[in-house]
Protein backbone atom coordinates (compact mmCIF):
# COMPACT_ATOMS: atom_id res chain seq x y z
CA UNK A 1 0.00 0.00 0.00
CA UNK A 2 1.25 3.73 -0.49
CA UNK A 3 1.37 5.64 2.10
CA UNK A 4 0.68 8.94 0.03
CA UNK A 5 -2.23 10.98 -0.01
CA UNK A 6 -4.47 11.81 -2.60
CA UNK A 7 -4.30 15.44 -1.87
CA UNK A 8 -2.85 17.42 0.76
CA UNK A 9 -5.41 17.19 3.96
CA UNK A 10 -6.92 20.55 5.45
CA UNK A 11 -6.98 21.62 8.84
CA UNK A 12 -10.38 20.03 9.43
CA UNK A 13 -9.49 16.69 8.11
CA UNK A 14 -6.30 16.03 10.28
CA UNK A 15 -8.49 17.12 13.13
CA UNK A 16 -11.23 14.10 11.91
CA UNK A 17 -8.10 11.67 11.62
CA UNK A 18 -7.45 12.11 15.50
CA UNK A 19 -11.37 11.27 16.01
CA UNK A 20 -10.32 7.50 15.47
CA UNK A 21 -8.09 7.30 18.61
CA UNK A 22 -8.59 7.40 21.92
CA UNK A 23 -5.82 10.32 22.58
CA UNK A 24 -6.34 9.76 26.42
CA UNK A 25 -4.01 6.16 25.65
CA UNK A 26 -0.88 8.73 24.30
CA UNK A 27 1.72 10.58 26.01
CA UNK A 28 3.06 12.73 23.43
CA UNK A 29 2.00 14.21 20.02
CA UNK A 30 4.67 14.05 17.33
CA UNK A 31 4.99 16.14 14.72
CA UNK A 32 7.92 14.20 12.50
CA UNK A 33 8.68 14.43 8.64
CA UNK A 34 8.54 11.93 5.63
CA UNK A 35 10.28 15.83 4.47
CA UNK A 36 10.29 18.58 6.85
CA UNK A 37 7.37 19.53 9.20
CA UNK A 38 8.51 23.34 9.19
CA UNK A 39 7.89 22.83 5.44
CA UNK A 40 4.37 23.34 6.25
CA UNK A 41 4.36 25.49 9.68
CA UNK A 42 1.05 27.43 9.48
CA UNK A 43 -0.84 23.84 9.41
CA UNK A 44 1.48 22.43 12.22
CA UNK A 45 0.72 25.43 14.21
CA UNK A 46 -3.18 25.16 14.06
CA UNK A 47 -3.21 21.42 14.60
CA UNK A 48 -0.64 21.64 17.83
CA UNK A 49 -2.97 24.71 19.44
CA UNK A 50 -6.11 22.38 19.00
CA UNK A 51 -4.57 19.17 20.42
CA UNK A 52 -3.58 21.43 23.39
CA UNK A 53 -6.84 22.67 23.60
CA UNK A 54 -8.39 19.43 23.48
CA UNK A 55 -6.15 17.16 25.10
CA UNK A 56 -3.40 19.38 26.96
CA UNK A 57 -1.00 16.42 25.35
CA UNK A 58 2.54 17.47 25.07
CA UNK A 59 3.75 18.51 21.66
CA UNK A 60 7.41 17.26 20.30
CA UNK A 61 8.38 18.37 16.85
CA UNK A 62 11.32 16.41 15.60
CA UNK A 63 12.62 18.56 12.37
CA UNK A 64 16.23 19.26 10.38
CA UNK A 65 16.76 21.98 11.93
CA UNK A 66 16.20 24.19 8.88
CA UNK A 67 12.65 25.75 9.91
CA UNK A 68 13.62 29.51 9.86
CA UNK A 69 15.63 29.21 6.83
CA UNK A 70 12.59 27.79 4.71
CA UNK A 71 10.61 30.32 6.09
CA UNK A 72 12.30 33.33 5.79
CA UNK A 73 12.39 34.22 9.25
CA UNK A 74 12.84 33.59 12.53
CA UNK A 75 10.04 30.68 13.34
CA UNK A 76 11.23 30.09 17.01
CA UNK A 77 9.48 32.65 18.95
CA UNK A 78 6.40 30.88 17.49
CA UNK A 79 7.03 27.47 19.20
CA UNK A 80 6.40 29.42 22.94
CA UNK A 81 3.67 28.23 24.63
CA UNK A 82 2.81 25.49 22.03
CA UNK A 83 5.50 22.81 21.81
CA UNK A 84 7.11 21.44 24.56
CA UNK A 85 10.02 19.48 22.68
CA UNK A 86 12.16 20.30 19.54
CA UNK A 87 14.30 17.37 18.51
CA UNK A 88 16.62 17.96 15.53
CA UNK A 89 19.04 16.42 13.65
CA UNK A 90 22.17 16.51 13.72
CA UNK A 91 23.76 14.00 11.98
CA UNK A 92 27.18 15.21 11.68
CA UNK A 93 29.17 17.38 13.90
CA UNK A 94 31.08 18.80 10.19
CA UNK A 95 29.72 21.73 8.47
CA UNK A 96 31.42 20.16 5.61
CA UNK A 97 28.92 17.52 5.31
CA UNK A 98 25.92 19.71 4.68
CA UNK A 99 25.12 22.20 2.37
CA UNK A 100 26.52 25.80 3.01
CA UNK A 101 23.69 27.54 4.56
CA UNK A 102 22.33 24.50 6.40
CA UNK A 103 24.68 23.35 9.32
CA UNK A 104 24.77 27.06 10.72
CA UNK A 105 20.90 27.59 9.48
CA UNK A 106 20.39 24.50 11.90
CA UNK A 107 22.98 25.59 14.96
CA UNK A 108 21.36 28.62 15.05
CA UNK A 109 18.07 27.63 15.45
CA UNK A 110 18.57 25.22 17.86
CA UNK A 111 20.44 28.27 19.95
CA UNK A 112 16.83 30.41 19.01
CA UNK A 113 14.42 27.63 20.07
CA UNK A 114 15.97 26.97 23.43
CA UNK A 115 14.86 30.51 24.33
CA UNK A 116 10.86 29.40 23.94
CA UNK A 117 10.54 26.09 24.07
CA UNK A 118 11.71 23.80 27.82
CA UNK A 119 13.18 20.45 25.55
CA UNK A 120 15.76 21.06 22.87
CA UNK A 121 17.79 17.65 21.79
CA UNK A 122 19.98 17.18 18.94
CA UNK A 123 20.10 13.75 18.07
CA UNK A 124 22.90 11.32 16.07
CA UNK A 125 22.66 7.75 15.11
CA UNK A 126 24.86 5.39 16.72
CA UNK A 127 25.41 3.64 13.50
CA UNK A 128 26.06 6.67 11.26
CA UNK A 129 29.04 8.18 12.18
CA UNK A 130 32.15 7.27 14.51
CA UNK A 131 32.67 7.71 18.52
CA UNK A 132 34.81 10.67 17.93
CA UNK A 133 32.59 12.91 15.66
CA UNK A 134 30.02 11.51 18.61
CA UNK A 135 32.12 13.62 21.23
CA UNK A 136 32.37 16.38 18.77
CA UNK A 137 28.53 16.22 18.69
CA UNK A 138 28.24 16.23 22.44
CA UNK A 139 30.64 19.26 22.59
CA UNK A 140 28.56 21.36 19.89
CA UNK A 141 25.35 20.77 22.07
CA UNK A 142 27.13 21.56 25.22
CA UNK A 143 28.28 24.94 23.98
CA UNK A 144 24.46 25.48 22.50
CA UNK A 145 22.98 24.26 25.92
CA UNK A 146 20.73 21.67 24.68
CA UNK A 147 20.50 18.08 25.47
CA UNK A 148 22.85 15.49 23.22
CA UNK A 149 21.21 11.96 22.52
CA UNK A 150 22.62 9.20 20.62
CA UNK A 151 19.81 7.05 18.99
CA UNK A 152 20.38 3.51 18.95
CA UNK A 153 19.70 2.93 15.37
CA UNK A 154 17.19 1.24 13.56
CA UNK A 155 17.91 -2.45 14.84
CA UNK A 156 18.52 -1.37 18.10
CA UNK A 157 15.35 0.81 18.36
CA UNK A 158 13.05 -1.83 17.29
CA UNK A 159 14.33 -4.03 20.48
CA UNK A 160 13.79 -1.24 22.31
CA UNK A 161 11.04 0.76 21.27
CA UNK A 162 7.90 -1.01 20.05
CA UNK A 163 6.08 2.52 19.16
CA UNK A 164 2.80 1.70 17.31
CA UNK A 165 2.12 5.13 16.63
CA UNK A 166 0.88 7.72 13.63
CA UNK A 167 3.02 10.89 12.83
CA UNK A 168 1.95 14.22 11.77
CA UNK A 169 3.38 14.48 8.51
CA UNK A 170 2.79 17.93 7.24
CA UNK A 171 5.30 18.78 4.14
CA UNK A 172 4.30 21.24 1.73
CA UNK A 173 6.82 19.92 -1.20
CA UNK A 174 5.21 15.92 -0.39
CA UNK A 175 1.71 15.56 0.42
CA UNK A 176 1.35 14.06 3.71
CA UNK A 177 -0.29 10.67 4.24
CA UNK A 178 -2.65 8.98 6.97
CA UNK A 179 -1.37 5.18 7.54
CA UNK A 180 -2.95 3.65 10.13
CA UNK A 181 -0.39 0.57 10.02
CA UNK A 182 2.64 2.16 10.87
CA UNK A 183 2.67 6.14 9.81
CA UNK A 184 0.40 8.70 9.03
CA UNK A 185 -1.15 12.30 10.53
CA UNK A 186 -1.14 11.28 13.98
CA UNK A 187 1.47 9.51 15.73
CA UNK A 188 1.34 10.05 19.00
CA UNK A 189 3.60 8.27 21.59
CA UNK A 190 1.84 5.26 22.99
CA UNK A 191 2.15 5.01 27.07
CA UNK A 192 2.99 1.10 26.81
CA UNK A 193 5.52 1.42 24.46
CA UNK A 194 7.62 4.38 25.20
CA UNK A 195 9.62 5.80 22.45
CA UNK A 196 12.98 6.65 22.83
CA UNK A 197 13.04 9.67 20.65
Amino acid sequence: DTLWLEHEPSFEEVMEAFSAFNMDRYEELVFCGFGEPTEAFDMLKLVASEAKRRWNIPIRVNTNGQGSLINKRDITPEFKGLIDTVSISLNTPNAEDTSTSAFPAMLEFAQNVKKYVPNVIMSTVATTITHEEEMQCQAICDKLGVTYRLDPGLINATEQTVTISLYLLLDSNRPPFIAQKVGGFLFPTNKEFASSR
